[in-house]
């Protein structure tokens, strides 16, 4: 599962495309001489994700990768914290 680093909420899209990569490969196969020397390109720049609370793009270095155990541990974790704070307010 693949959390915002600043939320850690999974509310995150994916907003590059591997369609549009597949069909700018193939475009470089059919009309670039030698393209098979080039149409490995689209596929090296990283794929880029859009957080829907922050509305930040992001790479995807920046994306958390987490289990989803882990992220049940995680919400339980900020739920204790919540209840102790619940009585200061």
């Amino acid at each position: 599962m693949k959390l915002c680093p600043k939320c850690h909420s999974d509310s995150i899209e994916r907003t590059s495309s591997i369609g549009l990569r597949v069909v700018i490969c193939i475009l470089i196969l059919i009309f670039i001489p030698f393209g098979l020397l080039f149409c490995w390109i689209p596929f090296v720049f990283p794929h880029t994700y859009q957080c829907h609370n922050y509305g930040k793009d992001m790479k995807e270095e920046e994306v958390v990768e987490m289990d989803w155990r882990e992220r049940e541990a995680l919400l339980e974790k900020e739920k204790r914290l919540e209840e102790k704070l619940q009585p200061l307010s």
